[in-house]
């Protein structure tokens, strides 16, 4: 009988086999205590598929909290790093580096709370909920990925799509009436 103990890789303590905690990609393990504190600052990836299914992945640098898909062992679908970026030494952003195949549809930032001061993002928010909801269905499939910023408001949004399909996908927005360009801006 071995004496090793699996251990929290964040605070430390013991955990024993029934613990709820999580696996990084390279077989780490943390207790729930500090999966709850960690799962604050993670990314979001939602994929939605052509056919209309939808595939949430809450993720940071080294654990996927939640993949209700089981497809990923390591960061989801075009994500290959997550990167802090600072605008100063008191704020930034996190973003997503993307796998080759992969490219960016447009990039900006969404809010919990809009107001009168940003009326567009309504706009991209009841977009987003149609998509996911299954009333609105891409014609390729597209990745939102949502990532945490130092301004407690505002949230990094991307929209991902394959290479090859950045056409097709730009021209269903224009017929859309889909302006990702001002929305996230």
């Amino acid at each position: 009988m071995s004496d090793v103990r699996l251990k929290c890789a964040d605070c430390g303590v013991e955990l024993d086999e029934t613990c709820d905690c999580c696996r990084s990609f390279d077989g780490e393990a943390v207790c729930a205590e500090c999966r709850e504190r960690k799962e604050q600052y993670a990314s979001t990836i939602v994929h939605i598929a052509v056919d209309g299914d939808v595939h949430t992945t809450i993720f940071d640098e080294r654990f996927v909290y939640l993949d209700d898909d089981e497809r990923y062992d390591g960061l989801p679908g075009p994500v290959v790093e997550r990167i802090w970026r600072s605008i100063d030494a008191q704020s930034g952003y996190y973003d997503h580096a993307l796998a080759k195949g992969y490219v960016e549809v447009s990039a900006g930032w969404v809010t919990g709370y809009p107001d009168e001061t940003v009326p567009h993002k309504w706009d991209v928010a009841e977009f987003y909920e149609k998509l996911k909801e299954g009333e609105l269905k891409p014609p390729r499939d597209l990745w939102w990925a949502f990532a945490p910023t130092s301004n407690f408001y505002a949230t990094a949004a991307t929209v991902i799509c394959h290479s090859q399909d950045l056409d097709t996908v730009n021209e269903w927005l224009a017929e859309q009436n889909a302006d990702l360009e001002r929305w996230l801006g």
